[in-house]
């Protein structure tokens, strides 16, 4: 199965400016209290990447980012991508010799953190450069990026082996926000969690696909987080109408929404990725009755997404186990043997996948 459609040559932090433009006073990033809107966000980013570009940052060099929770994580990001920058993001809680050894083998030009969580990498001989530090600045970097650049640096667990740095492209996360604008649903206005792990590919998606849609990207604290019956009242209280999280995460927050004895009716959409999506009756009901959408994301990391499937109450019956779905733009995806034949239909086989949304490849591994 294909689908295919014309590859757009705009790079990332183009489609997000191209939203900037369109809705320059609309609120961009809630933290607490404290609100963004897109034309403030872009006037951090625009600082921070000024402070990158001086720091070595340009297209294809790596800028590894450790920072808690915050609207200056999102302007990051953004930074990262207006210098054409790699995106690394790294999670200060890391076991010391994983943090070790995947900023050894990045080679990060900085390191982009915060005084809360600097000591958990200073100690690894890095450059770093604290977000507070980092003050207002005249110039605005315009570098010359092109869709092969790449745009985010993932590492696989290394449950197989030593992890790899899966290096994703511009092109590939360019057409995947394509794909994500097509289907989603809302626009300026609606509210989606950032809730994803930021070492987890899926947070990338979670974060750019608001923002390149108008939305507002509401930020939880950790300990909110981590709790499934706090995170439920906290996606009630905040009017949370997009949700990504992994299955366990979305069953949790529903069992407690309905041991609570309390609806979500704001959510409306929550995408599902990283595993086998399986559903029992109780959870089925909960998303039925709410009219909420669930959506099944499926692609491993050298991918990101590739395959998406839908259900909605327009569903009469959801089943147990849920497909992993239909190819998402200018993705195929073939079944086939040993021998790479295709194998018939009910036959077992491989699954391969070809296309815009493949990475660039692992980084430091030509073969």
């Amino acid at each position: 199965m294909t689908t295919a459609s014309t590859t757009a040559s705009t790079t990332v932090y183009q489609v997000i400016e191209e939203q900037i433009r369109r809705t320059p006073d609309a609120t961009a990033v809630v933290f607490g209290k404290t609100e963004l809107t897109y034309r403030q966000l872009e006037a951090r980013a625009r600082d921070i990447a000024a402070a990158l570009s001086a720091a070595g940052a340009r297209p294809d060099a790596v800028v590894a980012v450790a920072l808690r929770r915050s609207p200056d994580l999102v302007a990051t990001l953004l930074g990262v991508l207006k210098v054409g920058g790699v995106h690394l993001p790294i999670d200060p809680a890391y076991p010391a010799d994983r943090l070790e050894f995947v900023l050894s083998d990045s080679a990060p030009v900085v390191v982009v953190t915060d005084r809360a969580t600097v000591e958990s990498v200073a100690g690894t001989g890095v450059r770093c450069r604290l977000v507070e530090e980092i003050a207002t600045a005249r110039a605005n970097p315009r570098p010359a990026l092109r869709p092969d650049h790449l745009a985010y640096l993932i590492y696989t667990s290394g449950s197989t082996g030593v992890p790899k740095g899966v290096a994703m492209t511009s092109g590939a996360l360019t057409n995947l926000l394509r794909w994500h604008i097509g289907v989603a649903e809302g626009g300026m206005g609606s509210r989606v969690a950032q809730f994803t792990a930021l070492g987890f590919d899926v947070s990338v998606q979670e974060i750019l696909s608001s923002l390149a849609t108008g939305k507002s990207l509401v930020i939880p604290d950790d300990e909110t987080r981590a709790d499934p019956r706090a995170l439920a009242a906290w996606l009630r209280q905040e009017r949370i109408n997009e949700l990504f999280a992994p299955t366990p995460v979305i069953k949790a927050v529903c069992e407690a929404a309905l041991e609570d004895g309390f609806d979500l009716p704001d959510l409306r959409e929550v995408c599902q990725a990283g595993e086998a999506l399986t559903l029992d009756a109780r959870l089925g009901r909960f998303f039925l009755d709410s009219g909420t959408r669930l959506r099944n994301n499926y692609g491993p990391a050298e991918t990101h997404v590739v395959t998406s499937h839908s259900l909605d109450d327009r569903d009469t019956e959801w089943p147990t186990v849920v497909p992993i779905g239909s190819p998402i733009l200018n993705t195929r995806m073939r079944v086939l043997d040993s021998g790479l034949c295709l194998v018939p239909v009910g036959v077992v086989g491989e699954l391969y996948v070809s296309g815009v949304q493949l990475a660039r490849g692992y980084l430091g591994c030509s073969g």
